[in-house]
């Protein structure tokens, strides 16, 4: 068989089509943006991570800062009045936020009925992975100090 034929073979075959149905059982879709998320989360984690930073350097390594102490009276002042959410809010809601973004973000998960199978597939995107890391060394810094809270009482 000579190029000449093979190439006239190869222009008259006709393209495969997808079918819908299968087609849309296929496409992955992600529900968002990565490199957006990654920023999105960088952004909610900083108050969270300035403020444990400063508790770090407050009770542990026993470094004297004014604004850490005048945080802690501000959110002192602020538990006893219609605004005692903020603080929880900025400690643990943020995290959890940037935590779900950025999960969503890298997570897909498809269900093969067919065969039964839940398959996870993980994107390896460094940034989100760095914030998801982070979220939950913040959210198991703020389980760990209300444990030992509830424990002292």
């Amino acid at each position: 068989m000579d190029e000449e034929s093979l190439s006239k073979k190869l222009e008259n075959i006709s393209p495969p089509e997808i079918s819908a149905p299968a087609h849309q059982r296929q496409l992955k879709l992600t529900l968002l943006n990565a490199s957006k998320s990654s920023l999105l989360g960088a952004f909610l984690v900083v108050v969270p991570c300035i403020f444990i930073f400063g508790i770090f350097l407050k009770y542990q390594l026993r470094v004297r800062t004014g604004w850490i102490t005048a945080v802690e009276e501000w959110m002192l002042r602020i538990d006893h009045t219609w605004l005692w959410f903020i603080p929880p809010l900025l400690l643990v809601g943020a995290p959890l936020v940037a935590l779900t973004i950025n999960l969503l973000a890298l997570l897909h998960v498809r269900l093969v009925s067919a065969r039964r199978e839940l398959q996870i597939t993980l994107k390896l995107k460094p940034a989100n992975l760095c914030v998801c890391a982070l979220c939950l060394l913040i959210l198991a810094a703020v389980f760990i100090h209300v444990i030992g809270e509830r424990a002292g009482d």
